[in-house]
């Protein structure tokens, strides 16, 4: 019996044991967790890791930065053939700096932006880079930093980098460089070439795509869309299944009038060039409507189409898009055009969409750049988003300078002026001012009969001359 109670007893102390030692473990396990807790907030303290964790940990975060700037390059590079030339400048921004091996292709990408925005001088300076000097990375660029030379007029340094990008090129072969062999003949003013000559010789390569679309782009850029059509016969029938190729030859026919044509040619073609010629035929058909939606079609794959701003913030004035039209006019990037005007423009959107602080501190602007003697146009906003401000001194001041110049609705508000004592506030009346149900201008236009006026006679005119007929004497 007591050998039966012992070994209870000992079962029983076991499992006390076990339950105790669970506890222990518990309670170390939680104070491992608050000691690694601790070394995680401490990770800048590198005496917790070994060499090779150290290696392992530096390694990894190469490889996520390095993936990280891979994609920010992926991105920059789509955004500048979508021509979204800013968000292409934020992600190379992201990009590493020098100690990285993507830095020679951040700068090229940066040089290609800065070109097409007409920004030469900043793009050859980037292409001027040493990274730019060893023969395998000069001959991918140099075409690029010949065309800096050509738009800047650097004939010197346009030769000589001419025959360098050409011997540094000659392994891609003739059809290859033809179009940098066409730029130094146009540069060097050659007589064949743009007379259109020496295209119609070219004629014989019209079996190769690629080399038909640079010949067609020449053509195009000299202005001899005639030769193109001219030669379609020689094409041979893939060619027409190139879409670059059908766009081209449309727009050849759309420059020569035949918009017909031209439109079958790039009917199921959805690119900027296509959209903005449907757009302006729509135009000359006077479908706004239709036409400003061809143009935010080419606008949605190339942000920075000139041709399609250009059309695009007209069309939203008259269709009476401000909202757009507002947007649109801060995506222009054209150094040749007068700010002035393009703040007095933005100014009027704000107008229209009745924002007038807005308003107000772009005209406050324009006074600056104007040197305070507004023209007449910008004094007319100022008088009038004065008025709807409620600014009866600058009311005043505003319309008086452009009643100066003759303008005879600002003299008409100076005279109102003097009998309201704020006109502004008076234009914010929702009563009628005045009964205009009498007033029909239609009436004024009809004929009424001419019958002759009725006058009653007070004195009779013969009393008048008998009258005069008498003499009359004078007593002094």
């Amino acid at each position: 019996m007591g050998r039966v109670f012992r070994l209870i007893h000992w079962q029983l102390s076991k499992k006390l044991l076990i339950s105790l030692l669970l506890l222990f473990s518990a309670s170390i396990l939680a104070q491992k967790e608050d000691e690694l807790r601790i070394v995680g907030e401490l990770k800048k303290d590198w005496s917790y890791f070994s060499k090779t964790e150290i290696d392992k940990f530096n390694q990894e975060l190469e490889y996520r930065e390095r993936s990280s700037d891979y994609k920010n390059l992926l991105r920059a590079k789509a955004f500048i053939i979508k021509g979204d030339h800013d968000m292409a400048k934020y992600y190379l921004a992201k990009i590493r700096g020098q100690t990285n091996n993507l830095e020679i292709i951040k700068k090229r990408y940066s040089a290609i932006i800065e070109f097409i925005q007409g920004n030469f001088e900043k793009s050859l300076a980037l292409m001027d880079s040493a990274d730019f000097n060893n023969n395998d990375i000069y001959k991918q660029v140099c075409l690029l930093k010949v065309s800096n030379l050509l738009a800047l007029n650097d004939i010197k340094r346009f030769n000589r980098e001419y025959k360098l990008c050409r011997a540094a090129t000659f392994e891609f072969g003739t059809f290859d460089q033809f179009w940098l062999n066409s730029l130094s003949e146009i540069k060097t003013g050659d007589i064949l070439l743009l007379q259109g000559n020496r295209i119609e010789n070219l004629r014989r390569v019209l079996s190769d795509s690629d080399f038909t679309i640079k010949w067609m782009k020449l053509a195009l850029y000299i202005n001899r869309e005639d030769v193109i059509i001219k030669w379609l016969p020689s094409l041979p029938p893939e060619a027409y299944k190139n879409k670059k190729i059908r766009e081209l030859v449309g727009f050849a026919y759309y420059r020569l009038g035949n918009k017909e044509k031209a439109l079958d040619f790039i009917e199921d073609i959805s690119t900027p060039n296509t959209e903005n010629m449907r757009g302006n035929v729509d135009l000359q058909n006077k479908k706004y409507e239709l036409a400003f939606g061809r143009f935010q079609l080419a606008l949605q794959q190339k942000q920075n189409s000139l041709n399609a701003l250009e059309r695009s913030i007209p069309l939203s004035w008259i269709l009476g898009q401000w909202e757009a039209g507002s947007k649109l006019l801060k995506r222009i990037n054209n150094p040749n055009l007068d700010e002035r005007k393009l703040l007095a423009l933005e100014t009027a959107f704000f107008m229209k969409k009745e924002e007038f602080e807005a308003a107000r501190r772009l005209l406050n602007l324009l006074e600056i750049k104007f040197k305070k003697k507004l023209p007449i146009e910008l004094e007319l906003m100022q008088t009038y988003v004065a008025l709807r401000e409620g600014d009866k001194e600058l009311s005043l001041i505003s319309s008086s300078k452009a009643c100066r110049q003759f303008d005879g609705l600002s003299c008409w508000i100076q005279m109102q002026m003097i009998n309201w004592d704020n006109l502004g506030l008076t234009l914010d009346r929702e009563e009628q001012t005045k009964d205009y149900s009498l007033f029909d201008p239609d009436k004024l236009k009809e004929k009424s009969p001419i019958t002759p006026m009725s006058e009653r006679i007070f004195i009779d005119q013969r009393d008048i001359e008998e009258l005069d007929n008498f003499e009359i004497q004078i007593v002094n």
